[in-house]
């Protein structure tokens, strides 16, 4: 009896220690097996990435992320590539780069970058801005589909030069590029911002702030790489029918809500210039702040109110009217038929 329950206490034993001794090797050899994916998938995503022309830089990798996950740490990461897509290409670059395939989920990628980052876009100057953080999810499959993933990023800060000095803030934006059909120039995009900041430099006619932004449209258009420096560049995409088409642009700003779609181009001065239509709601408290913000006189005020009141419609459910309207913009004037609403301020284009 004595000998049966020793036996019992010691196999008892053996598995109370054992057991976490096998959890423990089968999770590092997973991890072993996750960090091998890792490398494997990154590579193979690199490859395939190569043979369409992108290249990534970046210093000596880190492995980690032990237990939960298998992590590669890349510092100084630039990325640069997309010239068949978009004249000038793309270029990406992060002091720190973390790519990580969780153990639960081990056939994706995803790539975490945090602090200062810079983008450029075809000819376009570099914009550099810091981000809370910046994530997007990659297939870790060889030959997985080519286009760009879903970039998120959380408390954004970018400089605004085309408006003049200040940064403005973004507490989250999410933006979907979409590639050309072969041999097509441009490329498609979609764009979420939330809870805008705009910069304290200057004073808007709605408020600083901006509850959300929506795009979805397309870029349109080649520019010749003969062209040298930006202006020319800028001035050759327009001559050859250069043009950004917006399928959606919803606006929730202040009390003022908007939905529209618009066809914007360059002018002779390379100043925007386009048409749309838009859907307003609450006109009259958007009117009302832009004569408080000294945009727009009383008189006028009142005027495109009345103008407005014979088009709009009163929703079925009561609440501020809503107008379906025109707008113009022409000479950095915003206009409303004949009736000019806002100056927008100067594009300014570098020398070189």
């Amino acid at each position: 009896m004595g000998r049966g329950l020793r036996r019992v206490r010691r196999i008892a034993l053996i598995l109370l220690v054992g057991a976490p001794l096998l959890l423990l090797a089968g999770d590092v050899l997973l991890w072993r097996l996750a960090e091998q994916r890792l490398q494997q998938g990154f590579a193979a995503w690199q490859q395939a990435r190569r043979e369409e022309g992108w290249t990534l830089r970046n210093g000596l990798p880190a492995a980690g992320g032990w237990p939960g996950a298998a992590t590669l740490t890349l510092p100084d990461v630039v990325l640069t590539g997309g010239e068949a897509d978009l004249p000038g290409g793309i270029s990406w670059q992060a002091g720190q780069v973390t790519l990580t395939v969780a153990l639960l989920h081990p056939r994706v990628l995803r790539v975490q970058a945090a602090g200062r980052q810079a983008l450029r876009l075809g000819a376009l100057p570099a914009v550099q801005y810091m981000a809370g953080s910046t994530q997007a999810a990659v297939p870790l499959q060889p030959g997985a589909a080519a286009a760009p993933p879903a970039i998120e990023m959380q408390a954004v800060q970018v400089g605004v030069p085309a408006v003049g000095p200040g940064t403005a803030r973004v507490a989250r934006l999410r933006a979907d590029f979409i590639p050309p059909a072969s041999g097509a120039g441009g490329f498609g995009f979609t764009l979420r911002a939330e809870a805008i900041a705009l910069p304290a430099t200057q004073r808007w006619p709605l408020g600083p702030n901006v509850d959300s932004l929506d795009l979805t449209g397309s870029l349109q258009g080649r520019v010749p790489q003969t062209a040298s420096g930006l202006r020319a560049r800028a001035a050759a995409w327009r001559d050859d029918g250069g043009m950004v088409v917006l399928r959606r642009i919803g606006l929730v700003w202040g009390k003022l809500e908007v939905s529209a779609s618009a066809r914007l181009t360059l002018d002779a001065t390379l100043q925007p210039m386009g048409a749309a239509r838009a859907r307003v709601t609450d006109y009259a408290a958007a009117l009302d702040a832009m004569v408080a913000a000294h945009r727009i006189g009383a008189h006028m005020a009142t005027a495109i109110k009345a103008v407005l009141g014979l088009m709009a419609a009163a929703p079925s459910g009561g609440g501020p009217g809503e107008v379906e309207v025109p707008l113009t913009l022409q000479d950095r004037v915003v206009s409303m038929g004949r009736i000019p609403l806002a100056r927008v301020p100067e594009l300014v284009w570098p020398q070189s």
